[in-house]
């Protein structure tokens, strides 16, 4: 939560990268001999420990934990130079083929940065000829969750969304947020000395040291999806020999941050957005009939929290004084929880809106709205604890490449303007304070400034990569119209890059392959049994 609270345009901005989303600009691997001890290393596969499954009802029909191996692989903490080769672990689980016809490994990815893969092979619902054909590997990529982790403090993260200030008053309360925030990220680095190397640079050559150590010579098998596709698209541009069938489900573009990518995203997702506000004024049962109507409800529950009128659900489930300047709910969490709704289809998402909007509406009950945008910031509701997905995200997404702001205030001025006309509604509901910020000193990303700090720290790159597939070989990509985190426009253009062909679902929703979309799940499931793709675009409905 900690990198949406410097100046209020900037914050809005860094949402729309939330699964996001940037590619390394990183050289070609290099392969000194002090890495064949990574790549000669056996791996051993026994029983899963039990921390690493989740609950049943989350499990795939399909998926049995009787079947499942774990095992984990050592990987340098840094691919640059041997004297940097402190070793971390990633760890795998395997689900085997359930066949002896088995036609190799297929690694996935299913998003973040920061989502476990450990988590995702348990509950995607691939088809049983494809668990039948394929022995299933999942991985925690560096940092995330059961590999060598990084993690920042919970109670600072918690703390954040409740006691910074949202309606600043004057330049004191801007520095004391300042001060706050700074002792979160300081309190990380000393927890977390290895944070530097959270890359997808780093990531990507992870996966194929995986690869070589599970098959040998056999091409990488993967499908990844939203951010997962950044990592494909970056393996494929760095061993183009080594490309097997790969899947980018809602690709990410290789992102220049310029003001064209971020009006396409704000575009996208008030697109998204406003889709549940317009369903909302067509039902009777759902307070507000107009669009306007909707937005406006949501400002007074805004106000109501500011005022300290809105008592939620979250505060009363923490001890006494753990909140030091505590509200009684965070208007962040607004529009954190209508962000995490548009990840889903219309179809899924209106049902949960329609019950949390009410109950914030018609009972001044913020508990919904509290509940989804904490856990889109991976928090488990049940006990408050929280995974490391956010700590990830916001590491890789500013180590990626230089994060710094070097805009000039005009500069700044100039863009807020151009994407509040944009989304008017984001633009208003952020829009509470009446006095002008003093400029930040170091404004843009805190990670990067730090890794720029720090002579023993590899400096994130200033330009990102261009795709390109030099291997020969189409890939199999999928985009959707009706897509907020990755809008479509970046689908056609990755598909260009890549020189493959473009599958095109025109319904609404991210990351939608194996969600049950039969035309989109047969064509996925065809390619990865046989190698065949469609030979030109192909488009399927809802």
């Amino acid at each position: 939560m900690i990198e949406h609270r410097g100046g209020m345009m900037k914050r809005i901005v860094l949402v729309f990268v939330t699964c996001a989303l940037l590619l390394s600009a990183c050289g070609a691997p290099s392969y000194a001999n002090w890495l064949d001890e990574y790549r000669e290393q056996e791996v051993s596969w026994e029983n899963c420990d039990s921390k690493l499954f989740e609950d049943s009802e989350y499990f795939d029909a399909s998926f049995k934990k009787s079947d499942v191996k774990c095992a984990t692989v050592t990987v340098p903490i840094s691919y640059k130079e041997a004297s940097n080769s402190q070793d971390i672990q990633i760890q795998l689980m395997l689900d085997p083929a359930k066949t002896a016809k088995r036609q190799g490994y297929l690694l996935s990815n299913p998003g973040g940065p920061g989502e476990s893969g450990i988590s995702y092979i348990q509950s995607v619902a691939y088809p049983a000829s494809i668990r039948d054909a394929y022995d299933i590997i999942g991985f925690d990529p560096r940092g995330v969750g059961a590999s060598t982790p990084v993690k920042c403090d919970d109670d600072l993260d918690l703390r954040s969304y409740f006691e910074y200030y949202f309606d600043y008053k004057n330049q004191a309360e801007v520095d004391e947020d300042k001060k706050a925030s700074d002792e979160y990220y300081e309190v990380c680095m000393e927890n977390n000395p290895h944070w530097w190397a959270m890359t997808t640079e780093n990531t990507v050559q992870d996966i194929d040291i995986i690869r070589e150590v599970l098959s040998g010579d056999e091409p990488l098998n993967f499908v990844g999806h939203s951010y997962g596709t950044t990592l494909a698209a970056r393996y494929v541009a760095l061993f183009p020999e080594n490309v097997g069938r790969i899947i980018l489900d809602s690709p990410v573009t290789a992102n220049t941050e310029s003001i064209d990518e971020e009006i396409e995203s704000a575009k996208s997702l008030m697109k998204s957005r406003n889709r549940l506000f317009d369903k909302c004024a067509k039902d009777p049962k759902c307070p507000g009939s107009t669009r306007a109507q909707v937005e406006n409800n949501l400002i007074k529950a805004r106000d109501l929290m500011l005022k300290g009128k809105m008592q939620g659900y979250l505060v009363t489930q923490v001890e006494d004084g753990f909140f030091e300047r505590g509200n009684g709910t965070s208007p962040y969490l607004i529009m954190r929880a209508l962000l995490y709704l548009t990840y889903f289809s219309l179809e899924e998402a209106y049902p949960t809106f329609k019950m949390i909007y009410r109950d914030l509406v018609l009972k001044n009950d913020p508990w919904g709205f509290e509940s989804a945008g904490l856990i889109m910031d991976g928090y488990d509701m049940t006990d408050l604890s929280r995974n490391n997905s956010y700590d990830i995200l916001n590491l890789v997404n500013c180590l990626d490449r230089d994060e710094r702001d070097t805009r000039t205030p005009e500069e700044i001025e100039k863009d807020d303007r151009i994407l509040g006309k944009i989304d008017k509604f984001e633009n208003r509901f952020y829009d509470v304070y009446d006095f002008e910020p003093a400029p930040e000193e170091q404004p843009g990303c805190f990670w990067t400034w730090r890794a720029y700090e720090d002579s023993k720290i590899p400096d994130p790159p200033a330009n990102e990569p261009a795709l390109k597939n030099t291997s020969g070989k189409q890939l199999f990509i999928v985009g959707s119209k009706g897509d907020n985190v990755t809008p479509y426009t970046w689908s056609l253009q990755v598909a260009e890059s890549l020189k493959s062909n473009l599958v095109t679902y025109g319904g609404t929703g991210h990351a939608v392959l194996f969600g049950g979309i039969s035309c989109l799940d047969d064509l996925a499931e065809k390619y990865l049994l046989t190698g065949q793709l469609p030979a030109g675009p192909v488009s399927c409905s809802k």
